[in-house]
């Protein structure tokens, strides 16, 4: 079993109409709890113990360490060659990067809200 297993994510279908998600949103922002202006629902893919005991840099521990961890693993498993880096976990890196450039873009789009 390697180490570096991508993990299944399932989508959330809402049902709600986009008055009803508008309303609800507001009264979150009353209640202080969450900005309203967020685009995807942030979650915590990888646990503070899970990173701990993988090592991940303080650095890299966001949302996107899901990604993280498992292209460090295969680059470990690699030895760190350059064909690792170019083609063999090239899925973990370009997910890592994508996840970053999202989690980016949403920070943007909170600040312009």
């Amino acid at each position: 079993k390697q180490r570096y297993q991508r993990r299944e994510r399932k989508a959330v279908v809402s049902t709600q109409s986009t008055g009803g998600m508008e309303d609800e949103a507001k009264a979150r922002k009353d209640a202080g709890l969450e900005n309203p202006c967020r685009q995807r629902t942030k979650k915590m893919w990888v646990t503070q113990e899970e990173m701990h005991r993988q090592k991940v840099p303080l650095y890299y521990r966001d949302y996107c360490a899901h990604w993280f961890i498992p292209w460090r693993n295969c680059l470990v498993d690699n030895k760190f060659s350059k064909r690792a880096h170019t083609e063999i976990c090239g899925q973990w890196r370009h997910g890592w990067n994508s996840c970053q450039m999202r989690q980016d873009l949403d920070a943007v789009a909170e600040k312009k809200c």
